[in-house]
């Protein structure tokens, strides 16, 4: 399906599924398949889980969740590491569902990998940390920046590429503030269509983080917002969406953002199904939505008077009284 550019000049819509297949009444699934990932991310609150092996979903699981659903979002960890994957996109082709991943686009570097995924997708939003080597293995504690431009020449090199809705994930941190402009430069000649930004402010994700208290941002300080603005700018100037996650602009009332993710509405039609401790949390977007609003960051949050609350992996952590552990103390 070859999408209408023209849709992502509209900056009211509540969802960008919902208004590229202009359906605003989707089901739409998003299935966090397994927590195995080929990076350690400085920031992943992955660990802020208790790992097992029974976490991954098994087969009639997926089946089952994915029955009645129009889009089926495959998330992780890193979804590429499940075998089942290329299976599981073929399947939703086949019975007539739209299929998003997201991923870190490291095994995008194998081409037969890239070639079984992108033939079944509809949307792919990659996470970047930085296009910067240094910075991006240092924020994803490896040494993969080579296999991750290889990942990327694959994805453009594939016939499938050009009917993908592609975006883009970018976590603020300090290690990468300063380089926030070179990010959307340089994945130009990939097209993306959008960008999502995220800002972590403790507590609101657990896990390494902890470990790396230098990293933890300050949303009101000049340099944070002179480079968030200059970013907006630069994305508006060339016609890409940006979405915040709910706390990232809540600090800044200027920002000039196409939707808040506190304040996008997926509402009932929402689905996610996550394996944690051998137990399936099967939740909606509804259920979580102000649930959890009290914070001491949420007191001097200048947009608190409608913002929805925090986002959902903390009521996971809250709800299920899962510990964070420090790195090194992981669970067997």
């Amino acid at each position: 399906m070859k999408i209408d550019q023209n849709i992502f000049q509209n900056s009211d819509f509540k969802s960008i599924y919902s208004r590229v297949y202009n359906a605003e009444s989707l089901e739409i699934g998003t299935l966090e398949l397994n927590l195995r990932c080929n990076l350690s991310c400085i920031f992943c609150s992955r660990e802020a889980h208790v790992f097992k092996k029974s976490e991954n979903l098994i087969l009639p699981e997926i089946l089952s969740f994915i029955e009645n659903k129009d889009i089926i979002v495959f998330c992780g960890g890193e979804a590429l590491l499940d075998s089942r994957l290329p299976y599981l996109l073929e399947y939703c082709k086949k019975t007539g569902k739209k299929t998003a991943l997201i991923s870190n686009g490291i095994p995008f570097s194998d081409p037969k990998i890239c070639k079984s995924i992108l033939e079944n997708l509809d949307f792919l939003t990659l996470s970047v940390t930085s296009v910067d080597s240094k910075i991006y293995n240092f924020m994803t504690d490896s040494n993969q920046f080579s296999l991750f431009q290889k990942g990327l020449e694959n994805i453009m090199k594939d016939p499938h590429e050009k009917n993908l809705h592609k975006s883009i994930n970018i976590v603020l941190l300090n290690s990468n503030i300063n380089y926030l402009q070179d990010i959307p430069l340089f994945f130009e000649k990939l097209g993306m269509h959008s960008v999502f930004l995220y800002s972590l402010l403790y507590p609101i994700y657990l896990g390494r983080l902890l470990d790396f208290p230098q990293e933890f941002p300050n949303p009101t300080s000049e340099i944070f917002q002179k480079n968030l603005m200059n970013l907006c700018n630069l994305l508006k100037s060339k016609n890409k969406i940006i979405r915040f996650e709910n706390m990232s602009s809540c600090f800044i009332p200027e920002i000039d953002a196409d939707f808040v993710d506190s304040e996008e509405n997926y509402g009932k039609h929402s689905f996610y199904l996550k394996k944690i401790n051998n137990k399936l949390i099967s939740y909606t977007r509804d259920s979580i939505v102000g649930t959890y609003k009290k914070s001491f960051r949420c007191e001097s949050c200048l947009k608190k008077n409608y913002c929805r609350g925090l986002p959902e992996v903390a009521k996971i952590l809250f709800e299920n009284k899962i510990t964070p552990f420090k790195r090194g103390n992981k669970e067997k």
